[in-house]
């Protein structure tokens, strides 16, 4: 945490100085924004982590709402692109879930609308990654399907969550220690202390 709280003394140290307005966090647990706040002076802006019906992060979505953090889903959509080298056969691919190509087809929306539609509706910020001009036209006009959508038709994505972790696409293998197993990098079954969520 020693290294976090430095770099976060920097950033805070760049807003002092007008070079930056906001600050925020990448890939943070709940447990590690906890264990960050007690040396904060300026709350984290946001925190981008990766989210999608396959990986809900609802305890850290909970979290992030009580302490007014904005949660911005990077892979939104599963990241489908990612390279080989980042796959397993395990792999949850939520723009091919039947749940999610059903309600696309009861909703007149391609899958990939109804997967932004889903974090929007959550309040979730939503960073989804395209180069092709159709396909970046297409998720913005997301936002005008949102009206389409009750929480009864998302709540059918409901079952699309692996609270196990094998939900995960970005494992973060690189970021592991050692002989740490990558699982440990993001607390999954932290609670927050029920003081502090008041």
């Amino acid at each position: 945490m020693s290294t976090f709280v430095g770099v976060w003394t920097v950033l805070e140290g760049l807003v002092a100085a007008g070079k930056i307005r906001n600050i925020g966090v990448s890939n943070f647990s709940a447990k590690k924004l906890h264990d960050l706040a007690p040396y904060v002076t300026i709350q984290p802006a946001v925190n981008q982590v990766e989210c999608h019906p396959c990986l809900q992060q609802k305890k850290l979505l909970a979290y992030c709402r009580r302490h007014n953090i904005i949660l911005t889903a990077y892979s939104p959509l599963g990241n489908p692109a990612r390279p080989e080298r980042l796959r397993s056969a395990e792999d949850a691919s939520p723009l091919y879930e039947e749940a999610v190509a059903a309600l696309a087809a009861e909703k007149g929306v391609s899958p990939a609308q109804v997967l932004l539609v889903w974090g929007l509706k959550r309040g979730q910020a939503v960073i989804p990654k395209s180069v092709t001009e159709s396909r970046i036209i297409e998720n913005f006009e997301s936002i005008a399907k949102l009206g389409l959508f009750t929480d009864e038709d998302l709540a059918k994505l409901d079952p699309l969550d692996r609270s196990d972790g094998t939900g995960r696409l970005v494992k973060g293998t690189s970021l592991a220690l050692e002989g740490q197993p990558w699982q440990d990098l993001w607390d999954e079954d932290w609670e927050e202390p029920e003081a502090a969520s008041k």
